[in-house]
Order: C-alpha cells, then sequence, then structure tokens
C-alpha cells in the first residue's frame, strides 16, 4: 500500500513539473511581443533591475498611466529615480518600500491596487520573470476585476546561450514553488 502511494505521488509529481514546464515555455513565448492599452490605471514595476525601471519611466512620460509604482523603492530612490528619468509632475508616485521578494511584490501592490481602486495596471518585469510575476499578482487580485497586461524587459539580446537561458527558466521554476509556499503559508496565516 505504502509503494502505491509513493508511485502516486512520484507520478503526480512529474506531472506537476511537466505542466509547470510547458506553462512557463508557453508564457515565455507568449510574452515576446507584449501589447498593452494605451491607458491603464498604474504602471507597476517590479524592481530588482534598473532596465525594468527604465521601461517603466519610458511608459509613464509616453502618457499610458497617472501612476507609478516601484516595487520596492522608498522615497529616496524614488527622488533618484525622478531625477534620473525626468518624468513629468503629474505622475503620482506610489510608495511600496517592503516588499522583499517576488510574493510580497505581488502582495503589497495587489493590496495598493485594491486600495486604490485602479481597475487596470500593467506590470513591468524581465522576460524570465515575468510568468511568475504575473500569476502571482493575478492570485493575489482573484477576487477583483483588475486587468493586468505584461510587459516584459528581455535580459539581453537573442545572444545569449541556450543553457543559460535554461538556467533561468528552471530557477524561475524552482522559485514559483517557493512563492506558492509562501503564498499558502500567508493564506493559513490569516485563518
Amino acid at each position: 500500500m505504502l509503494f502505491r502511494m509513493a508511485k502516486i505521488f512520484c507520478l503526480c509529481f512529474i506531472s506537476a513539473v511537466f505542466i509547470q514546464l510547458a506553462y512557463f515555455l508557453y508564457v515565455f513565448s507568449a510574452y515576446d511581443e507584449p501589447s498593452h492599452p494605451k491607458k491603464v490605471d498604474a504602471i507597476l514595476v517590479f524592481g530588482g533591475r534598473q532596465d525594468r525601471v527604465a521601461k517603466g519611466f519610458e511608459l509613464a512620460k509616453d502618457g499610458i498611466a497617472g501612476n507609478l509604482i516601484v516595487s520596492p523603492a522608498d522615497k529616496s530612490k524614488v527622488r533618484e529615480y525622478k531625477q534620473k528619468y525626468s518624468v513629468h509632475a503629474s505622475i503620482n508616485f506610489v510608495i511600496e518600500d517592503e516588499a522583499t521578494n517576488t510574493f510580497e511584490n505581488a502582495l503589497n501592490c495587489g493590496q495598493i491596487i485594491q486600495s486604490n481602486h485602479f481597475q487596470s495596471v500593467i506590470l513591468v518585469t524581465s522576460t524570465y520573470h515575468l510568468p511568475r510575476a504575473h500569476f502571482l499578482l493575478n492570485l493575489v487580485l482573484l477576487k477583483t476585476k483588475v486587468d493586468v497586461f505584461p510587459v516584459s524587459i528581455p535580459v539581453s539580446n537573442n545572444s545569449r546561450p541556450k543553457r543559460i537561458k535554461l538556467k533561468l527558466l528552471i530557477r524561475e521554476m524552482v522559485k514559483f514553488w517557493g512563492s506558492l509556499s509562501q503564498l499558502a503559508y500567508y493564506k493559513i496565516s490569516e485563518l
């Protein structure tokens, strides 16, 4: 009986990994050519890389949204970004300075989105990071009618070796399970 249960568990685990791999491969190809509306309520940048922040400010300069959230960024970091990217004074910067990982980015920004009654946001992050970030943000916003439009930033040009791209994919898959564990812990601790 125990052997049969272990066998079933292994088959379920292997199936879950293959489903996740298929999902990530699909998402990677789907996010190559991002499209988003001409106007949204906010631009949300999951920080960590300067190219993500630059793209968020570029979209803000184009007038796509009146609100910009860089997660995480405190007031001094936002001031630094304002000077570096010289954005219009009408852009409202929403401070989110507590996140330390992607799950917390999604959770904290989801709360900001809901408290400000935003109905549509653009999520800006790296291509390899987008499947997990987009999934987590949509999960946090599950009971809302907020539209999340992904915009991906390529890590580098296409000359990057395939084995490095594969490493990024595998690393993100592992982090995906870690983020789901954090979400489960958060939901259980809410009870």
